[in-house]
């Protein structure tokens, strides 16, 4: 079972909601956490972690199949930073 059908599945049980809404729910939750997290550039859930808008500057890279070298474009990411709580499992 996957990590999103098991995240839905105890959303259903502790809700008592239909698959279709646990899965929207769940949906729901993962969009809010990417668009807090591109608008103010973090979020905190406390007890769980923080997530991070981290950028990263252009560097040089190799082509595996050729071995030529390429430019790799600078961009923005996501990092995920666990509570204190969470790392001690």
């Amino acid at each position: 079972m996957s990590a999103r059908n098991t995240l839905t599945a105890i959303i259903k049980k502790n809700t008592d909601c239909s698959n279709a809404t646990a899965n929207s729910t769940f949906g729901d939750i993962l969009a809010a956490i990417v668009k807090v997290t591109k608008k103010e550039g973090r979020l905190s859930l406390p007890g769980f972690g923080t997530f991070t808008v981290v950028k990263r500057a252009a560097r040089k890279g190799f082509n595996p199949r050729t071995g030529l070298p390429i430019t790799i474009k600078a961009r923005k990411t996501m990092r995920f930073k666990a509570a204190v709580g969470l790392r001690d499992i």
